[in-house]
């Protein structure tokens, strides 16, 4: 595997289980999500492929856990999900399928942080 894809996979798989473990009891479906992610991304990189962005793109396996932890309203998963989408954006590993989904759940955790941060302020 070439060295920038590497490092994408290996800090994906560092991320995933920063949000299973995060999600724990609270957030059984998460949890899942962010298992499963991890052992897709364990068996593409066992296949070595230079083209894993491509592959990651071509399911909603990888960015699902991310998008399920925006929905949970955890700042800390919102946090973690939020630089991940972004990490998977960069390198073009989005399915064409979840550009809408990704866009509406940007929108929606913005606001849940933007709340977040007015709640601080007061």
């Amino acid at each position: 595997m070439i060295g920038k894809w590497k490092s994408l996979v290996d800090t994906l798989q560092t991320d995933l289980r920063s949000v299973s473990s995060e999600a724990k009891r609270k957030h059984p479906a998460v949890k899942d999500a962010a298992e499963r992610a991890i052992l897709k991304l364990r068996s593409l990189s066992a296949a070595n492929d230079k083209h894993i962005n491509e592959v990651i793109a071509r399911s909603d396996d990888v960015i699902q856990p991310f998008i399920l932890g925006c929905e949970t309203r955890n700042p800390k998963l919102i946090l973690i999900s939020i630089s991940c989408i972004q990490k998977l954006i960069s390198h073009d590993a989005v399915p064409d399928t979840s550009v809408t989904i990704i866009i509406k759940t940007l929108s929606e955790s913005n606001r849940i942080c933007g709340s977040i941060l007015h709640t601080f302020e007061l």
